[in-house]
């Protein structure tokens, strides 16, 4: 399932990214905040986004310090990701196309400066999205997604599982949560239970 998943997301993600590179100035800002809302609304990808800032959480300041129209780069390709995910989040906060002129070196207003623009973050943050959306940012979202569930929909029913043999309460939580996941196609096994009555390992 989590292929399906994958590929799923990522060609949702390829159609947004092509209607950012095709558009013209006047449209330009109303796709990127389009793209704003389907991106928050996947948590997958926001994971991606959080543990790409936990890296370089200086970013967002390097962004705002700098000079109006001064391109803003990193060292490493990880690091540019991180700048050009900042440039964007504040591109979309404006409110006219023109705008967007202050984040740009001093290019013709129109085509030269959206394709700068493109260049220097759009693509380096759409790669890093691309070579990030893996099995181990899926496994994090069904993680993020059962514990959404158990808060919302379940805490009655683990409650209930807990207290009727809280000795073994710990135990068939986790079982609970291993049959939520191997219900989301992650493949993984449990080693035999040992004389403790706890799992020696789990591995995915």
């Amino acid at each position: 399932m989590q292929t399906n998943y994958l590929q799923n997301i990522r060609y949702k993600l390829q159609k947004r990214i092509r209607r950012l590179n095709g558009a013209g100035l006047n449209e330009f800002l109303f796709v990127l905040k389009q793209f704003w809302v389907f991106f928050e609304s996947y948590p997958i990808l926001t994971a991606v986004r959080d543990e790409l800032l936990a890296k370089f959480p200086n970013a967002s300041a390097e962004v705002e310090k700098r000079k109006p129209g001064q391109l803003v780069y990193g060292d490493t390709e990880e690091e540019s990701a991180a700048i050009g995910y900042a440039v964007l989040k504040e591109c979309a906060s404006q409110t006219q196309p023109y705008s967007l002129a202050t984040f740009m070196s001093p290019t013709p207003i129109g085509r030269p400066m959206l394709d700068t623009l493109r260049q220097a973050y759009l693509e380096p943050f759409y790669g890093y999205l691309d070579e990030h959306l893996d099995d181990r940012n899926f496994i994090l979202y069904c993680l993020e997604r059962y514990k959404r569930t158990c808060e919302w929909f379940e805490r009655d029913r683990l409650f209930r599982i807990w207290s009727a043999e809280t000795q073994r309460g710990e135990k068939l939580l986790a079982l609970d949560l291993y049959r939520y996941l191997f219900e989301q196609g992650i493949e993984f096994h449990i080693e035999p239970w040992s004389a403790s009555g706890e799992a020696d390992m789990v591995a995915t």
